[in-house]
């Protein structure tokens, strides 16, 4: 998972203690303005393709496009510059204390009770079908209750 600073660290896979051998990005690296895609190695692949052939098999229309890496190049000094991850950060404290004060629990707690969020996945499927269930039971307390 990348996300390039919407989660407070610049990739969200630092979050979970993740060390990648490859990194995906894309829409983030542009901010909407100029599509652009990148993969970054660990520092022992890059030594492999390095100390190997010196060459990286690979190719696709509009590689290294000077427009797109500008603009990414752009997104990435405003991230640091303007100090957008502690904003990701402090914004995401605000929210989590306001859903906890005016829902009465924590967002985390909420998405292990009932199932991951992503909406097409089938463990959400299951997740929401659980949570409907506990509902019409009356076994979630009211403080849950937020459809």
């Amino acid at each position: 998972m990348c996300g390039t600073g919407r989660t407070g660290t610049m990739f969200a896979c630092e979050q979970d203690g993740v060390v990648r051998d490859l990194l995906t990005m894309a829409k983030g690296l542009g901010a909407g303005y100029q599509p652009i895609g990148a993969v970054m190695v660990g520092a022992h692949l890059f030594d492999a393709f390095r100390d190997g052939s010196g060459f990286f098999q690979h190719g696709h229309p509009y590689m290294a496009h000077p427009t797109a890496c500008a603009a990414a190049l752009a997104v990435l000094d405003a991230i640091k510059d303007q100090n957008l991850l502690a904003n990701v950060r402090d914004r995401g404290a605000e929210l989590q204390s306001a859903l906890e004060d005016r829902f009465g629990y924590h967002p985390i707690s909420a998405i292990s009770a009932g199932g991951s969020l992503s909406s097409g996945s089938r463990s959400s499927k299951t997740g929401i079908q659980r949570s409907r269930s506990l509902l019409k039971k009356g076994s979630l307390p009211a403080s849950r209750r937020t459809r």
